[in-house]
């Protein structure tokens, strides 16, 4: 059991998450077991370019953020320990050859940040009470309410540990929430128009070196540059050891939006609104490029 006192530590060092997670699972209905497993992902995915990627994306709308999550589940399905192999020209392959490290960074922060700061339907709350602070009790931290997860990092292949003894629990499986009849966990669009090949929606984007984006500002410069949210996903390719990021593969919703970015040809220069540069060019030319 994780000390009341390190809990009240944890909420309040991650405010930000604390209010993505309530935004996500009361206002866009969200499954909770699976925002708190994508929440988990995004901090774990911090050591891979996505550095303040949840205070980033708590400002978005509520597609954006769900178009993120959507991602975020498949990028999930593509780092789990029995994933199976990835297409080398898909817009999972960095992560799916990261897996182990970002899986291994992922699971230790679900079970020792987010299954402690966020309860079954709710973030947990710290009041003042006296001199000090203490969590407020109508919320339980996961493992202490209905979920049954337990609260220590599992081993590869097993979840066994001290206080569930001969537990093998899957720290990917889905939990049963029965809420309400139509109750859609994954948030999916049944009205979703019909699927576009990745490989008709994805720019290859080069930077200036020393002016390296973050991935929340390569998203947030597409999506105000076309005035709508139209990026999908972006991954940036890993640079070798001590050297700043110099490039990464943009995926929109939609092929219309690549036309628009290319200027109609095969590549284009973009400047962001504090002067850094950026190159785009269609991604089939780069298919054959070495990433790190």
């Amino acid at each position: 059991m994780v000390p009341k006192h390190v809990i009240v530590g944890l909420i309040q060092e991650h405010p930000h998450e604390c209010e993505l997670f309530n935004m996500m699972v009361k206002d866009m209905e969200l499954n909770p077991m699976l925002v708190k497993k994508v929440i988990a992902l995004w901090l774990a995915l911090g050591d891979y370019g996505y550095q303040d990627f949840t205070k980033a994306i708590r400002y978005q709308d509520n597609q954006t953020i769900s178009q993120f999550f959507q991602n975020g589940l498949a990028i999930l399905e593509s780092i789990k320990p029995n994933a199976t192999p990835i297409d080398p020209k898909s817009e999972l392959r960095c992560y799916y050859k990261e897996r182990k490290s970002i899986y291994k960074s992922y699971s230790k922060i679900l079970f020792t940040l987010c299954n402690n700061i966020f309860g079954e339907y709710e973030a947990l709350e710290v009041v003042k009470r006296g001199d000090g602070w203490v969590i407020k009790e109508e919320a339980k931290p996961f493992g202490e309410g209905s979920s049954g997860c337990a609260p220590g990092p599992p081993e590869v292949g097993c979840g066994e540990d001290q206080n569930h003894p001969g537990s093998c629990l899957n720290p990917d499986a889905l939990e049963f929430h029965g809420r309400r009849v139509g109750w859609n966990p994954l948030g999916l669009n049944p009205n979703a128009p019909q699927y576009q090949p990745v490989a008709t929606r994805e720019v290859f984007v080069a930077f200036r070196y020393g002016g390296p984006l973050t991935v929340p500002e390569i998203a947030n410069y597409f999506n105000e540059w076309l005035s709508a949210p139209v990026v999908e996903s972006v991954n940036v390719i890993m640079p070798p050891p001590g050297h700043p990021p110099l490039s990464a593969v943009v995926a929109f919703i939609d092929a219309s939006a690549v036309t628009v970015v290319l200027g109609g040809g095969s590549s284009a220069r973009h400047i962001t609104t504090d002067g850094r540069e950026m190159w785009a060019s269609a991604y089939g030319r780069f298919s054959s490029l070495q990433i790190y």
